[in-house]
């Protein structure tokens, strides 16, 4: 628990240093969001500020519960990769803003989660060639199109909004697992906002090489 207590710690003085407003988190209990996932995600709780443009930055530090975990063991016979209750931490940055938040998002896990640099890989599309050039110059080991063209692109759920994204990943003794998201969200194929998003259960479990998040 103190582990995780110093990781949501940690993101709140980068977000803050980085010019971020806190927005209103919802409780646990509230009417779940069938368009995702999980319900309270960060961006399940900040949706409503893109009912307008974002004009600055937000960030979040929410409570959350994955969903659909007896999903995937009816389905598989086995755990799902995530855990099922966590915090969820994430930013919402103005359209413009995509290399601006891979440099955060590699700042937060090196300084901020403890992850060395050298661990840390960005995937990226060759279709998407701003989210490959925001990627190298962020940092870390850059891989381009090293899985199926389907994990590049984000659905929320919601008629018009879609996303392409850079999957960031840790280096481990199972392989090089994800851990976070850089979104460029767009309605209509418009760009509207940069989301980033993590799991806190994931950040601690990758950076000390455990087995699962549940531990």
């Amino acid at each position: 628990i103190g582990a995780g207590v110093a990781v949501i710690d940690a993101f709140r003085r980068c977000a803050v240093g980085d010019g971020y407003g806190e927005a209103q988190r919802s409780g646990l209990s509230r009417h779940h969001d069938t368009s995702i996932r999980f319900t309270n995600s960060t961006i399940s709780a900040m949706k409503p500020l893109l009912d307008r443009p974002l004009e600055e930055g937000r960030f979040l530090v929410q409570p959350a519960v994955r969903l659909r975990n007896l999903d995937a063991w009816r389905r598989t016979s086995s755990m799902s990769g995530y855990g099922c209750s966590f915090v969820a931490l994430g930013t919402l940055a103005p359209p413009g803003e995509v290399q601006r938040c891979h440099e955060e998002a590699i700042h937060f896990l090196v300084e901020g989660v403890g992850v060395g640099s050298e661990r840390i890989v960005l995937r990226a599309s060759s279709e998407h060639p701003e989210m490959v050039t925001a990627a190298r110059t962020a940092g870390g080991t850059v891989e381009v199109d090293g899985y199926d063209q389907a994990r590049y692109r984000h659905v929320y759920g919601v008629a018009g909004l879609t996303g392409r994204n850079t999957n960031i990943a840790i280096r481990t003794s199972r392989g090089v697992i994800d851990v976070a998201n850089v979104i460029v969200m767009e309605r209509d194929g418009r760009a509207i906002a940069v989301e980033v998003a993590y799991g806190v259960n994931m950040l601690v479990a990758l950076r000390d090489d455990l087995d699962h998040p549940v531990l």
